[in-house]
């Protein structure tokens, strides 16, 4: 899944990233890494290690709070401002997410 949304990704941006690659500097191309590294290598790496030694359930309502997370860092290190629109987006997004997966059943552990 990883590497398909990955080589999708890659060629729906390639008319672009082409034509501007010559122009990027060497600091620049550290940063395309660390973000390759910090936004897609270790948290997959630890979505799936997650889903090996829990359950779906409560793998699935950590997920759901992924857009919270998202506005409390957006609001706090990066000083965007959230309006009430984004709040309940949010709310309604994580809420909805947490009660699919609440009431899929199931074991809290896998054993």
């Amino acid at each position: 899944g990883l590497a398909l949304s990955v080589t999708v990704a890659a060629l729906a941006t390639s008319p672009v990233s082409i034509t501007r690659a010559p122009h990027v500097s060497p600091a620049q191309w550290g940063v395309i890494a660390a973000s390759a590294v910090l936004g897609v290598a270790i948290p997959y790496t630890m979505d799936t290690l997650s889903g090996r030694i829990t359950s779906a359930r409560v793998v699935g309502t950590l997920f759901s709070i992924d857009p919270a997370m998202s506005v409390i860092i957006a609001a706090l290190i990066l000083r965007q401002t959230i309006t009430a629109v984004a709040v309940i987006g949010v709310i309604v997004v994580s809420l909805a997410g947490a009660l699919l997966v609440w009431s899929s059943g199931g074991d809290a552990v896998n054993g």
